[in-house]
């Protein structure tokens, strides 16, 4: 009887260890899927934050500038579509703020080279949402 005994508890010592392991790289695992997932988070962020610098710009040179200059509406358009494509990598409110500024730029382009401020308004306050957002979703990563 006391073999008996003495075997259970050197096997139950093993399953223990056992399960301490696989608890360990469970946790682990876990651990490492989520910074690199907040990793993509960051670096899609911050290449949005400068996305977005480079769209604010090219807004303010035709709103405020006046310049017309030949290709500054597809290079508005292309900015807009690459933040857009960018927000696949971010929280489902990054994506939703870079949809309305998909939307506002196709329905307000036109008039931002005109009088009309309340366009200009439109697409400043999109791009200013979406900024706000992306800074939000990258602070509040672990």
């Amino acid at each position: 009887m006391n073999k008996i005994l003495a075997r259970m508890r050197t096997e139950s010592l093993a399953v223990v260890g056992l399960v301490v392991a696989l608890i360990a790289l469970g946790y682990n695992t876990w651990r490492n899927e989520l910074s690199e997932q907040n990793h993509t988070v960051r670096i899609a962020g911050i290449e949005m934050l400068l996305k977005v610098g480079e769209l604010q710009s090219t807004v303010y040179l035709v709103a405020f500038d006046g310049n017309t200059q030949p290709g500054l509406q597809r290079q508005g358009e292309t900015l807009v579509s690459t933040l857009r494509d960018l927000s696949m990598f971010m929280p489902e409110t990054v994506q939703v703020r870079s949809t309305s500024l998909l939307q506002s730029w196709r329905a307000n382009w036109g008039a931002l080279s005109g009088e009309d401020r309340e366009a200009v308004a439109l697409v400043d306050t999109a791009i200013n949402d979406l900024r706000l957002q992306i800074v939000e979703e990258v602070r509040l990563l672990e």
